[in-house]
């Protein structure tokens, strides 16, 4: 991570997006990104809005996004996996879910 990090800001980039090696709360965080001389401008939330509702899927998604409120983040990248397998290596990419038209 730390090589990752330094590249980053060796690259000319001023910040960067949360990934996957990174620790998960600002008390970890925020000194890694201050020592590389970057910020963390956002983050990925793989969302399950579909699956779980409105409601369920905000109690869900809200200690994430109180995380980049305190890492400064004004954005966040929000997709909804919902049903999605990619995380399984044994499913295609090209097999992913579909959502009937009346479930629109």
């Amino acid at each position: 991570m730390e090589d990752c990090l330094r590249e980053a800001a060796e690259s000319g980039y001023a910040g960067i997006e949360m990934g996957g090696i990174f620790p998960r709360t600002a008390n970890e965080l925020r000194p890694l990104l201050a020592d590389a001389g970057l910020c963390l401008v956002s983050g990925w939330y793989d969302g399950k809005l579909y699956q779980q509702g409105p409601e369920a899927e905000f109690r869900a998604a809200r200690p994430f996004l109180e995380f980049l409120k305190q890492m400064g983040c004004e954005v966040i990248v929000y997709a909804d996996v919902s049903g999605a397998s990619f995380g399984d290596p044994g499913t295609p990419l090209s097999v992913r879910p579909r959502i009937a038209d009346g479930d629109w």
